[in-house]
């Protein structure tokens, strides 16, 4: 989410909630953004005889 500092006008993007002082959310991220990233997948291991 990104917030603005009402006070100084500075902006900051983070990945967690703000709540207090004198930050303003200007930009929300829905749910389904966390959805669409691609998984980790595990790359296989080939075992060669020696």
């Amino acid at each position: 989410m990104k917030y603005r500092n009402r006070k100084t006008g500075a902006i900051i993007d983070v990945k967690s909630k703000i709540s207090g002082g004198n930050w303003q959310a200007i930009e929300s991220v829905s749910s389904s953004d966390d959805k669409k990233k691609t998984p980790v997948r595990k790359k296989k291991v080939i075992k060669e005889d020696g």
